[in-house]
C-alpha cells in the first residue's frame, strides 16, 4: 500500500508551480514584498518555487483546491480548510528539515502549520514531496528557537502530528 503522505507531482504540476512561483516572485518584487526569512540562502524564485510545490502537494493530499492567484503575498494563510480553519504550508528541501515559522507570523496566525519536504527536479521528471505532519498554532508559537539566522519558531518532525 502506498504511503498517502508521499505525494508525486507530475511534470505538469511542476510546470504549474514554476509559473505560479515566477508570477509571485515578480509581483512581490515590484510591490516591495520581500522574503522575510531566508534560512536556505536561496534566491526568491527558488524559495517561491519550493513553497508552491509544497502547497500543491498538500492540496493533493487533503483534496482541496490550490490558490492560483498571483496577488502580492506578505504573510497570511495558504489554505482555508473545509472546517474553515486556516493552514500555512512550510516547505523545505531538507528531508530532516524542521517546521520553521518566522516571529512575525504570530501577529496574523494560521490555525495550523504544515511541514512538507522535497526537492524540485532540475530536469523534466516527476517530483516527490512528503507531508511530514502539522502542528496547531499554540504549539508552534510555544517553540522559540534560533538556527543561526535569528529567533523564530520551530518544531522538529517528531513533534508534529500525523495526518490520518
Amino acid at each position: 500500500m502506498a504511503d498517502k503522505d508521499i505525494i508525486t507531482l507530475t511534470d505538469g504540476e511542476v510546470m504549474l508551480a514554476r509559473t505560479i512561483a515566477s508570477m509571485r516572485t515578480g509581483l512581490n518584487r515590484v510591490t516591495n514584498v520581500g522574503q522575510p526569512m531566508n534560512i536556505a540562502n536561496r534566491d526568491d524564485f527558488t524559495n517561491d518555487l519550493i513553497g508552491v510545490c509544497g502547497e500543491i502537494a498538500f492540496a493533493k493530499r487533503v483534496n482541496i483546491y490550490l490558490d492560483l492567484s498571483f496577488n502580492p503575498r506578505s504573510g497570511g494563510s495558504d489554505f482555508t480548510l473545509r472546517n474553515n480553519a486556516t493552514a500555512d504550508v512550510k516547505t523545505t528541501d531538507r528531508e530532516d528539515g524542521r517546521l520553521v515559522v518566522p516571529f512575525w507570523k504570530e501577529k496574523k496566525p494560521s490555525d495550523f502549520y504544515i511541514l512538507v519536504t522535497g526537492q524540485v527536479p532540475v530536469t523534466a521528471r516527476p517530483a516527490e514531496f512528503t507531508i511530514r505532519g502539522y502542528a496547531p498554532a499554540a504549539e508552534v508559537f510555544a517553540s522559540k528557537i534560533n538556527l543561526g539566522y535569528g529567533p523564530c519558531f520551530g518544531l522538529t518532525q517528531d513533534q508534529l502530528h500525523k495526518f490520518k
